[in-house]
């Protein structure tokens, strides 16, 4: 098992923000790193029904246990679609999407907005300055998941008619773990001092059309 060499780059702080960032990145770093193939990503804006591919390296920007529940979400108004491996969601038009597996130096930042799609890469070119905390998307093949993610997310629900297990305690991390077996996919919402627009993004997750 390999950690994301941002991991190494500082030491948590006192402040309880930094903490926040560094449980961000105990979850993020414990992702392994096999490699994994199938379904790229697709984005875009809405309503255009078109899908772009992400296959560049840089961004492309147009784009505990028990009776499960049933949560009812409203989907964020504007934004891009995503779609990945049969999920799907909406983010903000201006937020860069990253393909892991087309660009794996790629790093996994929890200090700018941005969608992380794929398993993080062993040689991530990460910058060395200290990291903030703001929202941001990872979503990992459930085989590549952390273990102590996958602990945290007892909760058995359904979310806009997709089964799924959330971690109930999300603020202790300050990240939104969502596990959808049926996709064999893992998300991770990470945010700062309020889970607001997290929720928002959360409550657009869904299967994609066939």
């Amino acid at each position: 098992m390999r950690t994301l060499r941002v991991l190494a780059l500082a030491r948590p702080s006192s402040h309880p923000s930094a903490r926040r960032s560094f449980a961000v990145l105990a979850l993020f770093g414990a992702v392994t790193l096999s490699a994994c193939g199938g379904g790229g990503p697709s984005i875009q804006t809405e309503p255009d029904s078109s899908t772009t591919s992400t296959s560049e390296p840089e961004p492309t920007t147009s784009t505990s246990t028990g009776e499960p529940t049933t949560t009812s979400t409203t989907a964020p108004v504007d934004g891009q679609v995503v779609e990945y491996r049969g999920l799907q969601f909406v983010v903000p038009t201006d937020w860069p999407i990253y393909d892991l597996a087309s660009a794996p130096k790629t790093c996994v930042r929890v200090d700018a907005h941005a969608v992380y799609l794929g398993s993080p890469g062993t040689k991530q070119d990460c910058p060395a300055h200290p990291l903030g905390n703001v929202e941001t998307v990872l979503v990992v093949p459930l085989a590549t998941a952390s273990p102590l993610a996958l602990a945290r997310a007892t909760t058995v629900t359904t979310l806009n008619g997709m089964p799924v297990r959330l971690d109930p305690h999300p603020d202790e991390v300050g990240v939104l773990t969502v596990v959808i077996p049926e996709l064999g996919l893992v998300t991770f919402l990470n945010y700062g001092e309020s889970d607001v627009l997290a929720q928002q993004l959360l409550s657009g997750f869904a299967l994609a059309a066939p």
